[in-house]
């Protein structure tokens, strides 16, 4: 007679083969509808694709461009490396393996947070079924590489609950919070702030008793240093990229600038070239209503934004049902993002109360996090839901979390691992 053990470890294995064969069988299913001749076909039809085979090519001993200023070297890296084994073949290959890992990874964070594995099986089931994170397998985009890093961070945090005061866990998080960064610029806020709180306060004292301790926080920055060094170099500033200048200047300023001068999109982006620096942060301070405002519409439009990456085929009318079911996904995720963090917040004042400070510190940081990568997509827009897609890991682990928490609770059983 079988165990109990023995029959949950054959449930568990039941599940995750229906999670990846679902997985794949959309995957090809997508591969059709999208009528490619081959997964590369779309490798670098974006400008921003465009934009990290220049840096990759400078990397291999070409010519250095703006590109170099606004583009980390990691990406570029993985796709000289990859290109240089297999084509274009093996970056979509590759990127299609770490698609697939981040729903196994997604499906075995939600496992050991809910301690459910139908919680766990919806929640992979969510990702897995997000084609326009799929779709970004056949593009090549940082958005399939940032998504596994930030699937492996949100996997460390769950999987350590009990060792956060260890340095253990404080080294492996920064070496994350540094690959994503080098991946996406946008992690350098999350990067720097926990270095200050985590590195430097919290475990400051451990340092000084040990100072050869202090040289593995140093290397695991030393890329993001390097990178550093190379904008400065080339663009004469110390930063890890400025993209985020960039972006700044030709989105939400642009954008302000087609209300305050009465003028169409195009003009307004070469009306904010012809200002310096200082002009634009003029402009913006005596604005401060109208851009604010353009801000938080453009954090909730991008979170129900258009599945973006599934136009890149027009004329393909297969792709029409794939573009609505997509379309209705991402304007019910508004809504889930509206409840959902409602009821975070009650759960984490009932953490506070019980002094779970462990649940607390895993599922505060987790919504901070989250909630900083979607209010910084503010600064952009009409990018489809690219901007949002790699919070998909965040969400759908913690919102399944906060909800099985609830209900254990008004069933007076509160479940903690």
């Amino acid at each position: 007679m079988l165990s109990k053990m023995s029959i949950m470890k054959r449930k568990l294995k039941a599940d995750l083969i229906l999670i990846n064969g679902i997985a794949v069988i959309a995957y090809v299913f997508l591969f059709l509808q999208l009528d490619l001749r081959s997964g590369t076909e779309l490798m670098l039809v974006t400008s921003d694709s465009k934009t990290y085979m220049a840096v990759a090519d400078w990397m291999s001993g070409g010519v250095a461009g703006y590109e170099v200023c606004i583009r980390p070297v990691l990406y570029p890296l993985f796709m000289l490396t990859a290109s240089l084994f297999g084509g274009y073949s093996a970056i979509w290959i590759i990127q299609a393996v770490f698609w697939l890992l981040t729903v196994n990874i997604s499906f075995y964070v939600i496992k050991m947070m809910c301690r459910s594995t139908f919680l766990a099986t919806i929640g992979g089931l969510t990702v897995a079924l997000n084609f326009s994170l799929m779709s970004l397998t056949f593009f090549g985009l940082t958005e399939i590489l940032a998504t596994f890093l930030l699937s492996i961070l949100v996997l460390l945090v769950v999987r350590n609950k009990n060792r956060y005061n260890e340095i253990r866990f404080a080294h492996l998080a920064l070496g994350l919070l540094t690959l994503l960064t080098l991946t996406r610029p946008v992690f350098s806020i999350p990067l720097y702030t926990f270095l200050v709180v985590v590195i430097l306060i919290y475990h400051g004292k451990k340092y000084i008793r040990k100072p050869v301790l202090v040289l593995i926080p140093i290397l695991i920055l030393l890329p993001a240093f390097i990178q550093m060094t190379i904008v400065q170099s080339h663009c004469g500033k110390f930063t890890i990229s400025t993209v985020g200048e960039l972006a700044f200047k030709n989105y939400l300023f642009a954008q302000g600038l087609e209300k305050t001068e009465n003028v169409s999109r195009e003009e307004s982006q070469k009306l904010a070239d012809s200002y310096s620096k200082k002009e634009r942060d003029q402009i913006f301070s005596s604005n401060k209503s109208l851009y604010s405002g353009l801000f938080i519409k453009n954090v909730l439009t991008n979170i129900t934004e258009y599945p973006a990456m599934l136009y890149y085929r027009e004329g393909k009318s297969k792709l029409t049902i794939i573009r609505r079911f997509m379309k209705t996904y991402n304007k019910v995720t508004i809504w889930v993002h509206l409840f959902s963090g409602i009821l975070m917040t009650l759960l984490l004042i009932v953490f506070i109360k019980e002094r779970k400070y462990d649940e607390l510190i895993q599922s505060g940081s987790l919504a901070l996090l989250l909630i900083y990568l979607l209010v910084t997509t503010g600064i952009s827009f009409s990018q489809g839901d690219r901007l949002v897609i790699s919070t998909l890991v965040i969400w759908v682990s913690l919102y399944l979390f906060v909800i099985q928490q609830l209900l254990d609770r008004l069933k007076g059983q509160p479940r903690t691992r």
